[in-house]
């Protein structure tokens, strides 16, 4: 559902390329498809959830002696960032009169 939302938010967007949202939708369900499937997107609270994540990408210098893993480290971070950052203000900004329970997590993702 939130991502289903996050799709249809990036299309009504002027200048979000189809490429553009499966690459933003690829990386998400990357990183989703290794969280345990009773967390969801709001749960995620700590920086070392996203950051297990994000390393479980380095590669030793044997298997990758030209140091890719760093582009991809980064473009999964980047990805991500601008998911969060998007769910924050999408959950943050709604009429509802819930607290945001990311707020710890969005700045601390900010922080990279």
């Amino acid at each position: 559902m939130v991502l289903n939302l996050f799709r249809r938010s990036q299309a009504d967007k002027d200048g979000c390329s189809e490429k553009h949202i499966n690459n933003n939708l690829k990386a998400i369900m990357n990183f989703d498809s290794g969280l345990d499937p009773k967390i969801s997107f709001l749960d995620i609270k700590r920086r070392d959830q996203i950051l297990s994540f994000l390393d479980s990408k380095i590669k030793s210098a044997e298997e990758d002696p030209d140091g890719g893993w760093i582009t991809t480290w980064n473009h999964y971070l980047s990805h991500l960032k601008y998911f969060f950052r998007w769910l924050y203000n999408i959950y943050i900004n709604s009429k509802s009169s819930r607290p945001c329970r990311n707020h710890a997590l969005i700045y601390s993702v900010k922080a990279f």
